[in-house]
């Protein structure tokens, strides 16, 4: 039994981090959560559906948790800028295994052009490579005599 459960587990991290991918699927949205996680429809065989909470892969958007209160206004402007991209046409979604919480990470693109790089470009996001973000503050900080 123990040696049946530590194959299960072996087995388990290596399909959670291949490089193996899913898709393109076309996918509905039904909710933004942040700028780089949101809840999606995905169609994936006719007449099969899988609701499912998607992390965007490859980058990292400021927390609107945060205690900065800088931080908290760039993670709103990441979040209306996702949503509003969102919007621009039939959204396909390729999935790229899993990410540090379990959550699917994936790349969403709408007619062609990928949100997470286009996130990117408006410097609303930083890359994110292997649980390994830059986790320097997204804004000054007043030790610096810059605005937080």
């Amino acid at each position: 039994m123990r040696t049946t459960i530590i194959l299960l587990t072996i087995l388990y991290s290596q399909l959670s981090n291949s490089d193996e991918q899913y898709g393109p699927y076309r996918a509905d949205i039904i909710r933004v959560i942040d700028g780089d996680t949101v809840d999606v429809e995905l169609h994936v065989y006719p007449g099969q559906k899988n609701s499912t909470r998607l992390r965007l892969a490859i980058i990292d958007t400021p927390e609107l948790k945060a205690k900065s209160t800088c931080e908290r206004k760039l993670a709103k402007e990441a979040k209306e800028f996702t949503t509003k991209f969102l919007t621009l046409g039939s959204a396909k979604v390729t999935i790229f295994g899993r990410g540090r919480y379990g959550r699917p990470l994936a790349k969403i693109s709408i007619n062609g052009t990928d949100l997470g790089e286009e996130l990117l470009k408006e410097g609303l996001a930083r890359k994110y490579i292997s649980n390994k973000v830059d986790r320097k503050k997204w804004c000054k900080t007043p030790e610096s005599g810059l605005p937080e």
